[in-house]
């Protein structure tokens, strides 16, 4: 954290490693990776598809864009290479106080493997080393039991209940270290 022109200025840093993951800031030419995870791929030669392709992946840059301030991508190390698992993002972000965070895994095998884990711990730690927030929010539907069973498993505490979904919290301070994920 710098001040420019009495302004605070924070760098998001463009890759957290971890033990099993990356999380790599999203750019543009992500677009291509996560095409077919929001939506199937276009048959390749129907008239109209790559206008429907430009479309739609222009888009979808709108709504990431517009909705997360701050969005990593959740890259697995395999081998030599990486693949895309998920992306975790910060919204409604009050720089110094507070943010929302959302983390999304996109393959159904890929979840209960250490990986949510990890990256919610990666970005909660450069949060709190930068002093981006002191305090991290995030909803969970009533029913996801296991998301609630997650963020609790994470020091999130319930703050309040609303018709469907559960706003939890939790304080990025001295008293509240995070534990080292193993």
């Amino acid at each position: 954290m710098m001040r420019l022109l009495g302004i605070r200025v924070i760098r998001f840093e463009p890759k957290i490693k971890g033990e099993q993951l990356t999380l790599r800031l999203l750019r543009i030419r992500d677009l291509f990776i996560l095409r077919s995870t929001f939506r199937p791929e276009l048959p390749p030669k129907i008239g109209g598809a790559a206008l429907e392709s430009f479309v739609f992946l222009a888009s979808l840059w709108r709504r990431l864009r517009s909705t997360f301030q701050i969005l990593y991508l959740i890259e697995r190390k395999r081998a030599n290479a990486h693949s895309v698992v998920g992306f975790i993002g910060l919204y409604d972000l009050d720089m110094g106080r507070r943010a929302s965070l959302s983390a999304v895994l996109f393959d159904p095998g890929d979840r209960r493997q250490g990986y949510g884990r990890e990256a919610v711990h990666l970005l909660l730690d450069f949060l709190k080393k930068t002093g981006v927030a002191k305090q991290v929010y995030v909803e969970v539907l009533k029913g996801n039991l296991t998301s609630k069973m997650f963020f609790q498993e994470m020091g999130f505490k319930i703050q309040t209940s609303h018709s469907d979904c559960l706003l939890m919290t939790k304080k990025l301070d001295k008293d509240n270290a995070e534990a080292k994920v193993i």
